[in-house]
């Protein structure tokens, strides 16, 4: 007895595994893997043999359908790695290589500090630890000179995107005689975090732009692909005369997030049509392969604080944990509008409303206002210019939660 199944498109198969036609690979389920090995079974013993899952035959013949099915999984996982839209880990990593990218590793944070304390002590692998139970470390060998203290720069031992204010006082950790204090003279710069495979899906579809006909595009493109680089907007003013934001005639304007400096004027000089001037208050250096060094100006995008005013009525259920719900998901849809993206209150009222969230059910919003920083909320939107980005502060606290000092909640 030969068994058969039909796949969805009527084709027959003889046996349950995964093939590949021009719509791509398939695979059987787990009931046509074991359909098959219960009628080969019952070709040899019988058809009368009884098969179920409560008997020892049934149950060994399970085990082998599963196996089937985990190599049949097994085949589709190895025909997706092939394509940066479904590959994972480090399938992914090889494809995106096909783009001269390469997957952003994390990074550790560093911050400039000033180790106080007694002439001439020496520190050895000295270590700090900041509010957030975060250590951070001093160059291996650190002896404070007769003036009692020493500018050293500070590097944090966990990966990522570790932050600190100018001015934060720091708990000595590695107890050495005569070493007083340590003391932050600058904000941390950030470390780089994981780039998970959805970023990094995301960030090889906007780099294949890099061959496309217009140059905004490709310039784009370019830029994205540079390390470190997080948002980019290009803007081409092709008149003669200064555009709505002040850019001169005939020049084209970048406003990039992240990365260094001159890997972005790279990026911009070998995608930028020769002879078009670029426009902005940040200038890299790029240098061509004459040795010719050619200035690039861009702007980095200006941080524009963002708070808000709700007036909630609190229905059955409410709880300050919901109020706590509502001001992050307000936060991060901000923080995620990107450059020169205007805050519009009607668009706010979508995640203030926590929808598709049970909690939504807890409270009514009466209303909701806008504003900068510390001024005045209203009802009308915010205006953010284009090479500015918004920013509404999330700030984590000792415990290791978050709160959001910019947006405030009353009840009715």
């Amino acid at each position: 007895m030969t068994w058969q199944w039909t796949d969805s498109v009527g084709i027959v198969h003889v046996t349950p595994v995964c093939y590949i036609d021009a719509t791509g690979v398939h695979r059987p389920s787990l009931d046509d893997c074991l359909a098959y090995l219960e009628n080969g079974y019952r070709s040899i013993y019988g058809s009368d043999t009884y098969l179920g899952s409560d008997s020892q035959d049934g149950e060994h013949l399970g085990l082998f359908a599963a196996a089937y099915d985990d190599m049949n999984q097994f085949g589709v996982s190895a025909y997706n790695s092939f394509s940066p839209t479904t590959a994972q880990g480090v399938g992914l990593s090889s494809n995106i290589k096909l783009n001269g990218m390469k997957r952003k590793v994390p990074s550790y944070s560093t911050v400039p500090a000033l180790i106080i304390g007694q002439a001439f002590i020496p520190i050895t692998n000295g270590l700090v630890t900041d509010d957030a139970g975060n250590d951070w470390a001093l160059p291996v060998n650190v002896t404070i000179p007769a003036s009692g203290q020493v500018a050293v720069t500070l590097t944090c031992q966990v990966l990522g995107a570790i932050t600190l204010a100018t001015n934060t006082q720091l708990t000595i950790k590695t107890q050495t005689r005569g070493w007083q204090q340590a003391l932050t003279t600058n904000d941390a710069a950030p470390g780089d975090p994981v780039e998970v495979d959805g970023q990094l899906r995301i960030r090889q579809s906007q780099s294949t732009a890099g061959p496309a006909a217009a140059i905004t595009d490709a310039l784009k493109g370019a830029v994205l692909a540079v390390a470190g680089v997080t948002a980019v907007e290009v803007y081409d003013n092709d008149t003669l005369l200064p555009d709505e934001n002040g850019i001169p005639g005939g020049c084209i304007s970048l406003v990039v997030q992240g990365g260094a400096l001159n890997d972005i004027a790279d990026a911009v000089r070998l995608r930028k049509a020769p002879g078009v001037p670029t426009y902005g208050t940040t200038v890299g250096l790029s240098t061509d392969a004459y040795g010719i060094t050619h200035k690039i100006n861009y702007f980095i995008p200006t941080p524009v604080a963002i708070s808000y005013s709700l007036r909630l009525r609190a229905l059955s259920g409410y709880t300050t944990d919901v109020g706590t719900q509502i001001a992050a998901a307000l936060a991060n849809w901000t923080n995620a509008l990107g450059i020169g993206k205007d805050v519009l209150l009607n668009r706010a009222n979508v995640p203030a409303n926590l929808n598709g969230v049970a909690a939504s059910m807890t409270y009514e919003i009466l209303s909701l206002q806008v504003g900068f920083g510390s001024g005045t909320v209203s009802s009308s939107d915010v205006t953010i210019a284009f090479n500015q980005i918004a920013n509404c502060p999330i700030v984590q606290n000792s415990d290791g939660s978050f709160s959001y000092p910019s947006i405030k909640i009353a009840l009715t």
